[in-house]
């Protein structure tokens, strides 16, 4: 979209594409559902016209002969676009916060408009930006959050602001931290027109849809909640034409992430509707598009017991008022969305209100309940930060950090705060996702899994994710695991576009063969970020390992390797002062993936045969029956910053910082470091 061209045209959503009148005439082509809808109605079709900043209404001629509308004696060069008073949005769009409250410091509001922060537009670059700053920056303060940031999630305004999140406390559970402008509204809606030919308009949670309209409908920010003490919000996005008493029920594409208006107008909205417009036109079958944000923005990562009660009532919610078909829901996402949709489809407490039949996973963050060494580990640093969020504190991370109210450590208030427990063996059965009976139900309701993960995480090692991977297989769930080498936190390619695909040749009849692993590498030249990668076909299952960039003194890190069953691997540490043997051995422990893959994880502790400085990593690995060593190459380190060389720094101790500065001091970028073979 030329951006001279857009304006915003609330409460009207534009059902065309703007352009400029040239020598006085702009000339639109309009499908005809759109012209017998609005004549039907006995409304009008209006050109919208914008010149140096002020916007007039006209009333639009009829159709032309060849199917256009032609409109003429318009000011030169104005911006022009058409409207209809048929197809208008309720703006602006609902936060449920109201920033008049608790003596101005704001606080929930059922249909409240404003906003701790604000989503908008760039025009010139057409991106969504976001104004927010969540943070306490007072070097002097203990906590992690700014106090304008901390009234809790409550269904009643809170008469005091609390400083900390704890279980089932979490921000943005019920509403929206960022206000989203009336431009940004009128822009989305007007890049899906252009790119589908329908309008969209916005609904409050309170308004019904519409039936048999040529528009989309998106009812913004559905209050769902089994109790009131743990709410969650959900976008729909209904098709053109959808009704409430259709022949067949809607399939449903869902997922669960962070903010709900930012899932809507940052990340999933305008993809879904693209995703729902091909279906119509390649499938035949409308469908309809979830949003959730699985009960909290800020220190949430969808692991609450509410969660499995709140997906319960939101999909019997959607099959009842907006006829989608519960049993044939597609879960996607990524790093959380992954864990939401995992947790969704394996949800152990399903009261049969509803059944995801594919779940697309990229990069699960998989807590669980095992030691503190093993998930707060300076191999994968990001959990730093998590840690810092969760609990409210920003040193947490340290490990005589104590809890004031509960004198609880870091690590156990994080599981608590998250879970509501500490215990290891009820959060390792029901709350983590890579346990057995997660996989158990996935089997029983026939849902097939496409899992996707990156080597080299800052959030997570992969063992967890492999682990995952082997219970699923293990237990006849139909899982295709695709493994993106030295990818990090992001996937070979663009997860919607892949999710798009699939749901698409699903609903046409042709749903994808689900077995097997498929490998991706790095491309050479990184043009481009994410990078994009290239489907490659090893000989056997390519060796890697992670491990810290930084650690210090006479503290732990866990390192992960991967390789065939049976292969010999050597892991050492150099340095001018001599060699640390690190690994050396068999990896032994037999999966039942394909290519035969094992991985060892394990602890290592900077002890006395560690000084302080600068180690170099090298890893050589040799097959079954072969007789030489492979040493994998330096050049092969997961690095999007121009390092080459898998270095292990050795410092005194930890800077005492909060625990987002530490990951970003250990993460040196987004990469854990390790070698990888591809």
């Amino acid at each position: 979209m030329d951006q001279t061209s857009f304006f915003n045209t609330a409460p009207y959503s534009p059902i065309t594409d703007f352009i400029k009148a040239e020598k006085g005439t702009a000339i639109f082509n309009l499908s005809p559902e759109i012209t017998t809808f609005i004549n039907k109605r006995s409304k009008k079709l209006l050109i919208a016209c914008n010149l140096n900043g002020k916007t007039e209404y006209r009333n639009c001629p009829v159709q032309t002969a060849s199917g256009r509308y032609v409109c003429e004696g318009l000011p030169e060069d104005a911006a022009c676009t058409l409207v209809s008073d048929a197809l208008t949005s309720m703006l602006p769009i609902t936060t449920h916060w109201d920033a008049s409250l608790c003596s101005g410091a704001g606080g929930y509001h059922h249909g409240g408009t404003d906003g701790l922060g604000v989503l908008d537009v760039n025009l010139k670059t057409n991106t969504v930006f976001r104004k927010l700053e969540t943070f306490d920056l007072n070097p002097e303060s203990p906590y992690v959050f700014d106090q304008k940031y901390n009234q809790f999630s409550t269904l009643e305004t809170p008469e005091k602001q609390n400083l900390i999140p704890s279980y089932e406390r979490y921000i943005g559970e019920c509403w929206s931290l960022l206000k989203v402008t009336d431009t940004l509204a009128v822009w989305l809606a007007s890049e899906v027109a252009k790119s589908t030919g329908y309008p969209l308009i916005y609904l409050t949670p309170e308004q019904n849809p519409e039936n048999n309209i040529p528009a989309f409908q998106v009812i913004c920010n559905r209050l769902v909640m089994f109790r009131t003490e743990s709410p969650s919000l959900a976008y729909f996005l209904l098709p053109p034409f959808w009704t409430n008493q259709p022949k067949e029920k809607y399939p449903v594409l869902f997922s669960g992430f962070y903010d709900s208006n930012e899932n809507f107008f940052s990340t999933f909205g305008k993809k879904y509707a693209l995703i729902l417009n091909e279906c119509i036109k390649t499938a035949g079958k409308p469908a309809v598009a979830i949003l959730w944000n699985s009960g909290g923005t800020n220190a949430c990562y969808s692991m609450q017991p509410s969660v499995f009660s709140n997906l319960n009532l939101l999909f019997s919610l959607s099959e009842n008022e907006y006829a989608c078909d519960s049993q044939n829901i597609t879960a996607v996402g990524g790093s959380r969305g992954a864990l939401t949709a995992l947790m969704a489809a394996g949800n152990p407490f399903n009261d049969g209100s509803y059944r995801i039949a594919y779940a697309i996973i990229n990069n699960p963050i998989v807590f669980s309940g095992t030691k503190r060494a093993e998930s707060l580990s300076p191999t994968t640093p990001l959990i730093f930060a998590v840690i810092t969020e969760a609990t409210g504190y920003k040193t947490a991370w340290r490990e005589d950090f104590k809890d004031p109210e509960h004198n609880l450590s870091g690590h156990e208030l994080m599981l608590n705060n998250l879970i509501g427990s500490r215990y290891v063996s009820l959060i390792d059965t029901y709350f983590n996702p890579a346990s057995p009976i997660f996989s158990i139900n996935m089997r029983k309701l026939g849902t097939k899994v496409l899992l996707t993960i990156g080597t080299h995480d800052a959030f997570t090692t992969k063992d967890p994710i492999l682990h995952l991977a082997e219970n699923l297989r293990e237990e006849g769930v139909p899982l295709t695991l695709r493994i993106a080498y030295r990818f990090g936190h992001s996937e070979p390619d663009d997860m919607l576009d892949l999710a798009g695909k699939l749901f698409v040749d699903t609903l046409s009849g042709n749903p994808p063969k689900f077995g097997g692993v498929q490998h991706f590498s790095m491309p050479e030249v990184l043009d481009k970020i994410p990078p994009i990668g290239k489907r490659i076909y090893p000989e056997h299952f390519p060796c890697f390992f992670e491990a810290p960039k930084i650690l210090a003194m006479n503290t732990d890190a866990k390192i992960n390797i991967v390789g065939p069953t049976g292969a010999d691997v050597e892991l050492i540490a150099t340095n001018e002062t001599g060699v640390i043997t690190l690994f050396s051995g068999k990896l032994i422990e037999k999966t039942k993936l394909e290519g035969n893959p094992s991985y060892s994880a394990f602890i290592i502790n900077a002890d006395d045969r560690f000084n302080v400085g600068t180690y170099i990593y090298a890893f050589k690995f040799r097959l079954p029956g072969e007789q030489n060593w492979h040493e994998l190459p330096q050049q092969n380190t997961p690095s999007i910053d121009g390092e080459t060389i898998p270095y292990l720094q050795i410092i005194e101790a930890y800077p005492p910082v909060s625990g987002m500065e530490l990951a970003m001091y250990l993460s040196k970028n987004y990469l854990s470091w390790g070698l990888s073979e591809v």
